[in-house]
């Protein structure tokens, strides 16, 4: 009886949020093409970071009035926190991988850039991990490299670029590990991270030259990148990291270029090789793995028991 209650039993949300994130994320790319083709880099960054502050800020008003005055109980420390990873994953990281690709360098030598992150992650977050779970991080980024190989070619870049993807790997990095430390909650996580990346933003922008024509595409660009992944990613990325290692969540960016690719080929038709289709299958199978492999902390204190 219980297993068939656990059956009717509807999805938990814990189970659906990497699903619901990867899905968001990985659209992202489609959409940054779509609108730096009526705007350029820093306007498009802007207008993104102008929507998304205003829009996640009534919406969780709205659903949360109390957070109007939860956002002035925070200790400055830990504002000051949030501030710190709202910069990392919100302004330094989007702001380099944008510019790494308005700078010439091949979207598949980016994604494979970015594919170090789950490797390094465990390394600076000082997490404990056994053979088997290093073992599985680098079968992953194997998996990555091969089907990026199959469906991308790896051109020369410039140097540029090059430095730009580096910073964006490590902006990346140090704030999905910072973001571990952190015990406020979400909402306001959001709302301070947001202003401050809007702030951000709006000086660069001051700076440089406004590049703009309004048409469809772009509202439909600027709507997506606002909301779905700017507010909706992001948010359930803070869940996540709230309730997990950051390890386990940042292996899950190894799926986001296959998915991209996947998207790629539904929106634009690009063909998917049998080299693609072999790396998107051992990445698959090594995120799986990688999730059920406990801890060595975990592991050692059961055996002292």
């Amino acid at each position: 009886m219980q297993r068939i209650e656990n059956l009717r039993s509807p999805i938990r949300f814990e189970t659906a949020a990497p699903l619901l994130f990867l899905l968001m994320w990985s659209s992202g790319a489609v959409m940054v093409k779509m609108g730096l083709m009526d705007a350029s880099p820093w306007t498009f960054l802007f207008l993104r970071a102008m929507a998304t502050f205003l829009f996640s800020t009534i919406v969780l008003l709205v659903i949360k009035p109390k957070l109007k005055f939860e956002l002035f109980r925070h200790d400055k420390a830990s504002i000051i926190a949030v501030l710190k990873v709202g910069f990392f994953l919100q302004f330094a990281y989007l702001s380099t991988y944008i510019l790494s690709i308005d700078a010439g360098i091949s979207p598949g030598l980016i994604t494979m850039i970015l594919g170090f992150q789950p490797l390094i992650t465990p390394f600076l977050a000082k997490e404990s991990m056994s053979k088997q779970g290093y073992a599985l991080l680098a079968l992953g980024f194997i998996g990555l490299c091969i089907a990026v190989l199959g469906a991308k070619g790896i051109d020369a870049s410039h140097v540029i670029g090059l430095l730009f993807a580096l910073l964006a790997l490590m902006s990346l990095t140090f704030g999905t590990i910072k973001q571990k430390g952190i015990n406020m909650n979400i909402e306001s996580m959001v709302v301070y991270q947001n202003l401050f990346t809007l702030l951000l933003f709006s000086v660069v922008a001051l700076c440089t030259d406004w590049q703009v024509e309004w048409t469809n595409e772009l509202f439909i660009s600027l709507f997506w990148m606002s909301i779905v992944v700017s507010v909706g990613a992001v948010m359930l990325l803070l869940y996540m990291l709230k309730r997990g290692s950051a390890s386990q969540v940042s292996v899950l960016f190894y799926c986001i270029p296959l998915l991209a690719i996947m998207f790629d080929y539904l929106i634009f038709g690009e063909q998917l090789s049998g080299i693609t289709m072999v790396g998107i299958v051992v990445v698959v199978i090594a995120v799986y793995c990688f999730q059920k492999v406990k801890p060595v902390q975990a592991e050692t204190n059961k055996s002292k028991n």
